[in-house]
Parts: C-alpha cells; sequence; structure tokens
C-alpha cells in the first residue's frame, strides 16, 4: 500500500454528514435576521431643555427601552413599567404549587364472562375481515 491511497481513505470528506433540516435552517437566518435589525444603529433626535436638536445615533432595541421607561415614568403607565422591567431585569422565577393528593386511576380486571364475550368478537371481527 502506497501513501497516497492512506489520503484517499479516511477523514473528513465535503458534504458528508448528517444534513441540516431546512426548518432549523431557515430558524436560523430569522434569528440572524432579528438580531441584526435589533442591533441596527437609528438617528434619533434629542431635544435639549434649551430647544436644541442633537441627533444620536442609537441601536433599536435601546430606542424601545427608553419609550417604554419614558412611558412608565411620565405617564405612569404600570404595563410599560412592568416591561420595561421583564427586559431589563429578567422575568421573575414563576412559583408551581403542588398538592400532595393524587388521585389514582382505578382499573379492573374484567370477569371471565366479560373477557370471553371479547374474544368472541374479537373472532367474529377476524371471520369479517377474511371473507371481505
Amino acid at each position: 500500500m502506497t501513501n497516497s491511497n492512506k489520503k484517499k481513505w479516511g477523514g473528513s470528506r465535503v458534504n458528508a454528514g448528517r444534513k441540516k433540516k431546512t426548518e432549523n435552517v431557515i430558524l436560523e437566518e430569522l434569528n440572524e435576521e432579528i438580531r441584526n435589525h435589533k442591533s441596527e444603529l437609528v438617528d434619533v433626535t434629542n431635544i435639549s431643555q434649551e430647544g436644541r436638536e442633537k441627533i444620536e445615533k442609537k441601536e433599536r432595541l435601546l430606542i424601545v427601552l427608553e419609550i417604554l421607561f419614558q412611558e412608565a415614568c411620565l405617564r405612569k403607565n404600570i404595563s410599560a413599567a412592568k416591561e420595561w422591567l421583564d427586559r431589563t431585569m429578567g422575568k421573575a422565577p414563576q412559583t408551581l404549587e403542588h398538592s400532595e393528593n393524587t388521585n389514582p386511576i382505578e382499573q379492573r380486571v374484567p370477569t371471565k364472562a366479560e373477557q370471553r364475550a371479547a374474544n368472541a368478537y374479537y373472532d367474529e371481527l377476524q371471520k369479517y375481515n377474511k371473507e371481505n
């Protein structure tokens, strides 16, 4: 065996392996677009107390957070304050309640007569299926 034959066998190959699902690829592309969109810089016009306009570049996500903060503070909007806190501080953990009283489902064993009736029905069904 020569060394050139060893290079043909083994090792990684282009396009080898399991292919990605198309849904996952589409979701990855959408998530990438969302990340790019929220971090995109946008011109924002701020007016100072003296009345001067100042143009700043800010990320879209920060603009939304500032709007929520202003809405919460200036207009006393509770839902805006809640959204702002959820986005900046994270949501509070939810508690789960569990009651210890569990009602198990009772199962009963069929009687011999019920079992014979079920077997007879099954046999008749098999005969009917063979005929048709």
